[in-house]
């Protein structure tokens, strides 16, 4: 058995694990759901002379959380399907507690055949456009967000606000923190940068082959270098930053070229000098390229043939890795959320090393 098995095999046991604890735990939080509620039902803090909020910290529990499971009880006891739901893990309590003074006999059809696998964000903004009589809102769904802020943070939030009011009109919070984080995404987001990037290098097609006829369909490997050929904004998250991508470098400062030296600890002051005198920076051209093919998702593919496509954490990962020779090129990079880099690190160098660089 290789290394890959092995490793394989372990991870196997760790999710068997895992999904035991996890459905373990499960059922005692269904089991306090129900306490609560018998609590609640015979007036428990009366007898016992608290207030509700006391009593939630006497069993050990915050209040919020007390509120929130009595709601899911209530739901629980009048649309058995949500309990059942939740006992399949399709669903969470606090998913189920936002039903309260939401769901009725008219929309639970609705509200069951879209509640399951969504974030609490998107139950939320669900929930805001469902009405009573079961139809849905084309509208957008509204979340309600509450921030806090220390006050030399309010300052700066305050000084934006002051930026956008130069235009005639004081925004309001929300229309602050969107404005703030659309120049946020637009200057920073990899996506953008590339479709920037891909629009400059057609508008330069388009001028070579005026007067020429019909050039060539557009294609991501047509981008060539411009002005943000050797930006660094962004190359410590899509290069992996401090993950596995920077392993080649002091691979080779040490003269290590073998695949077993997994075991071996290389000392983290001499990896980090290695990876800042060394590493040559990805070009930023070719790196729009691999975010326009992959779409910026993951594109790690389970053994069942379906794609992670996470969106968070996206990282370049080399196909070959730096340290066994490979190379900077569109072939040789793809997109991995950092869990699958990490995996992908993981798998090619041993866990015993890659604990190492991650402790």
């Amino acid at each position: 058995m290789n290394m890959y098995d092995e490793f394989v095999l372990e991870m196997h046991a760790l999710a068997n694990k895992a999904k035991l604890l996890h459905f373990a735990e499960r059922g005692a939080t269904l089991e306090s759901v129900f306490i609560i509620q018998e609590l609640d039902n015979r007036k428990a803090a009366i007898a016992l002379r608290m207030r509700s909020e006391d009593l939630a910290v006497y069993v050990g529990i915050t209040p919020a959380m007390y509120w929130m499971r009595l709601r899911a009880a209530r739901i629980f006891k009048r649309f058995p399907e949500t309990l059942e739901r939740f006992k399949q893990g399709e669903t969470e309590i606090s998913h189920v507690a936002m039903l309260w003074g939401k769901i009725t006999e008219a929309n639970s059809k609705l509200i069951f055949e879209n509640m399951c696998g969504r974030s609490k964000r998107e139950m939320e903004s669900f929930l805001s456009r469902v009405k009573n009589d079961g139809t849905l809102l084309e509208d957008e769904g509204v979340t309600e967000i509450t921030i806090r802020l220390k006050d030399s943070e309010r300052d700066v939030f305050e000084r934006a606000r002051e930026i956008l009011a130069h235009g005639g009109k004081v925004p309001s919070l929300a229309e602050t923190v969107v404005k703030a984080t659309e120049l946020l995404v637009d200057r920073l987001d990899p996506m953008r940068k590339a479709e920037r990037a891909a629009a400059r290098a057609e508008k330069r097609r388009g001028k070579t082959n005026e007067g020429e006829g019909e050039g060539e369909e557009f294609s991501p490997s047509s981008i060539q270098p411009g002005e943000d050929e050797f930006d660094q904004s962004c190359d410590s998250s899509e290069s992996g930053g401090s993950g596995p991508g920077d392993l080649g470098d002091y691979f080779s400062h040490f003269g290590l070229k073998e695949k077993a030296v997994s075991a071996f600890a290389i000392p983290r002051k001499h990896a980090r000098e290695s990876t800042t005198k060394h590493r040559r920076a990805i070009p930023a051209a070719m790196r729009h390229q691999v975010w326009l093919r992959d779409k910026g998702e993951c594109t790690f593919e389970h053994d069942d043939g379906s794609v992670c496509g996470e969106t968070m954490m996206i990282e370049l990962d080399h196909i070959d890795m730096v340290c066994f020779g490979g190379e900077h090129s569109v072939d040789n990079l793809r997109l991995r959320c950092r869990t699958h880099n990490r995996y992908h690190a993981v798998v090619s160098l041993g866990e015993d090393f890659m604990s190492r660089w991650y402790s």
